[in-house]
C-alpha cells in the first residue's frame, strides 16, 4: 500500500514536507525531504500557502470545471443539450452510468474537484504542521488566524469530498508518512464526520483571539470590509450544518441525521451577512470567478430545466408535461402568482430570477425534454466574471434552521416567519398562516431552497433532492417525484478512474438504468 503516497495525496505529503508540488501521479521517492522549519523560513511563504489553499479549494468547489453544472443537470436544476462539463450524461433519460474511465473526454467533471480539494487541504495541513513546529509569525494574533483558516479549509476540502464523493483518504497534519502511506479509503461519513471535528476546531480557535484575515485571502474582504474571526466562525458554523445534512444519500439516512446537532450549528450560523467572494473581472478570469454561476446564467448555452419553473405552476403545465413521453416534451410556458418566476399577468415577462426567451438553446437532437424557455437572472453579472458569489447566505441558514425545527419537532411559529421572510418578500405568495400540517410545511420549505439556493452553490440541489423524502406536488414517469432524485441518477461520485489505475484499482461507477438506486 506505500504505493498510496505518491498518488491519491501525494500533494498532501509534498506540501507536509515543505515541496510545492499538487501533482497526483508521482512515482519517484525523494531521499532528501527538507525540515518544514527551513522549507518556510520566510513566514511569507506560510502565509501565502495557506491563503492560496483557500483559492484551490473554491477553485474546486465552486470555480472552473467542477461537477456543479453536471449535479444540476442530473437534479433537474438546470437542462443543456451541451456535452460540457458531464451535463448531458449526467441527465439522459433513461439515465446512463458514471462514464468513469481515464478516456472519458469529460472526466474533468470529478478529477478537478477531487485533486483540487486534496491540494488545498495539503496546503491547510501544511500550514498547521509549520506552525506546530515552531514556525513563527509577526505575532501571536496572525498565528492564531492562521490556524484558524488552516483548520477552516481542512473542513471545507474534507467536507466537499465528503458530500460528493462516496470515499476519500484522511490526512491532517498529524498523520506521519507510513500513516500516509498506508491509508485507506474511508466511507463519506467518516470523512464528513472528520471535516466536521476540523470546522469545530476552527470555530474554536476563532473564538479565543479577534482577528481578520489577510487582505486578498478571500477576494471580496479586506480591510473596508473584513472578514474577522466572528465571521470565520459562523461561515464554519453554517458549512458544517451544510455537510451534515448533505451527506445524506438517502430519505432513510436524511432521517437519521442528527438535526438536533445541524439546528445547533445553524443558531450559530452567518447571520447580517453573506459568505460572498467577488469575481476579480474579465481581466483575470481564474481568481475567484463563480464558474457555477457564469455558466449556469448563459442562455445560450444552458436553461432552467421545466421542472423547477413548472412546479410554480398554478395551471396545470408541469403534470400534462411530465405525463408526456420525454422526446414530446416542448418547452411549456408557466402560469405562476411567484414574482421570481415572471412578472404579474405575463408569463413571458421577467421575473425577479428568472427570464423567458422565445427560442430554445441548441440542436433538439438530444432530446426535446432538455429544452426549456426559461432561464435564471438572479446572478447574470457572473456572465462577465464579475459580482459577488452568494456562496452561503443567511437565508440558507436561516432555511436549514428551519428545516431542523420541522424534523425536532421545534416551533412552526419561527419555521414559518423563515419561510415567509423569502416566500412573501421575493416571491410576493401568500403567507403561510400556521395551519399547515408538518408534511405542508416541509414541501414550501423545499420549494424554497429550489427557489432561493439553488443556484447559490453547486450541487445543493443534487445533495437536496437525494435526500428528500416527500415527492412533492407532482411526480414523474418513473415513480420519483419533482422534489426527489431522479431514479438511476448516481448518488454519489466515484473516486476518479485516474486515481485508481495508478493504484492499480478496479474501475467502478454509479448510477445507470439498471443499477441498484444506491
Amino acid at each position: 500500500m506505500k504505493k498510496y503516497k505518491y498518488t491519491l495525496i501525494v500533494s498532501c505529503i509534498l506540501f507536509l514536507f515543505g515541496l510545492f508540488s499538487c501533482e497526483s501521479n508521482l512515482n519517484v521517492q525523494n531521499e532528501n525531504e527538507p525540515d518544514i522549519v527551513r522549507a518556510f523560513s520566510n513566514p511569507n511563504d506560510l502565509v501565502n500557502t495557506v491563503g492560496g489553499g483557500l483559492l484551490t479549494w473554491w477553485n474546486g468547489a465552486n470555480g472552473n470545471q467542477h461537477p456543479g453544472l453536471a449535479l444540476a443537470a442530473g437534479a433537474n436544476l438546470s437542462t443543456s443539450e451541451r456535452a460540457g462539463a458531464g451535463q448531458v450524461d449526467f441527465s439522459e433519460i433513461p439515465r446512463i452510468a458514471y462514464p468513469n474511465s481515464v478516456f472519458y473526454t469529460r472526466q474533468e467533471t470529478i478529477d478537478n474537484p477531487w485533486f483540487s480539494n486534496y491540494a488545498a487541504l495539503a496546503a491547510a495541513n501544511a500550514g498547521l504542521r509549520a506552525l506546530n513546529d515552531g514556525v513563527k509569525l509577526d505575532s501571536p494574533k496572525s498565528e492564531t488566524m492562521l490556524t484558524a483558516t488552516a483548520q477552516l479549509l481542512q473542513g471545507l476540502s474534507l467536507g466537499q469530498l465528503g458530500i460528493w464523493f462516496d470515499k476519500a483518504v484522511i490526512v491532517d497534519e498529524n498523520s506521519t508518512e507510513e500513516e500516509i502511506a498506508n491509508s485507506q479509503f474511508s466511507p463519506y461519513g467518516d470523512v464528513v464526520d472528520k471535516a466536521i471535528e476540523k470546522l469545530d476546531a476552527a470555530i474554536t480557535t476563532a473564538s479565543s483571539e479577534t482577528f481578520n484575515l489577510p487582505d486578498g485571502f478571500i477576494s471580496g474582504y479586506d480591510a473596508s470590509n473584513p472578514l474577522d474571526n466572528v465571521k470565520l466562525a459562523q461561515f464554519a458554523n453554517t458549512m458544517a450544518a451544510r455537510f451534515l445534512m448533505n451527506r445524506a444519500r438517502t430519505p432513510e439516512e436524511n432521517l437519521q441525521t442528527d438535526w438536533t446537532r445541524v439546528l445547533n450549528y445553524a443558531r450559530n450560523g452567518v447571520k447580517g451577512w453573506d459568505f460572498a467572494p467577488a469575481a476579480q473581472g474579465a481581466e483575470e478570469p481564474g481568481l475567484w470567478v463563480d464558474s457555477y454561476k457564469r455558466e449556469t446564467h448563459r442562455p445560450d448555452r444552458i436553461r432552467t430545466s421545466n421542472e423547477i419553473v413548472g412546479i410554480a405552476s398554478n395551471s396545470g403545465q408541469l403534470e400534462a408535461w411530465l405525463a408526456l413521453p420525454p422526446n414530446d416534451r416542448r418547452p411549456i410556458v408557466v402560469q405562476t402568482d411567484d414574482r421570481r418566476v415572471t412578472a404579474a399577468g405575463d408569463p413571458t415577462a421577467p421575473g425577479l430570477y428568472f427570464a423567458y426567451l422565445a427560442t430554445t438553446h441548441g440542436s433538439t437532437s438530444r432530446g426535446w425534454y432538455r429544452q426549456s424557455r426559461y432561464y435564471p437572472i438572479r446572478y447574470a453579472s457572473h456572465t462577465g466574471f464579475i459580482g459577488s458569489s452568494n456562496y452561503c447566505t443567511e437565508d440558507e441558514n436561516d432555511l436549514i434552521i428551519a428545516e431542523a425545527l420541522l424534523r425536532t419537532n421545534g416551533s412552526k411559529t419561527e419555521v414559518i416567519q423563515i419561510i415567509n421572510s423569502t416566500r412573501v418578500t421575493n416571491g410576493q405568495l401568500p403567507a403561510l398562516t400556521g395551519n399547515e400540517s408538518t408534511e405542508d410545511l416541509l414541501n414550501a420549505l423545499f420549494y424554497e431552497r429550489l427557489m432561493e439556493l439553488g443556484y447559490n452553490a453547486a450541487g445543493l440541489t443534487y445533495g437536496d433532492k437525494r435526500r428528500w423524502e416527500l415527492k412533492g406536488p407532482y411526480v414523474r414517469s418513473n415513480g420519483s417525484g419533482v422534489y426527489q432524485h431522479y431514479t438511476g441518477t448516481p448518488r454519489s461520485l466515484p473516486v476518479p478512474a485516474r486515481e485508481l489505475q495508478t493504484l492499480g484499482l478496479d474501475v467502478y461507477t454509479y448510477g445507470g438504468p439498471t443499477a441498484a438506486d444506491e
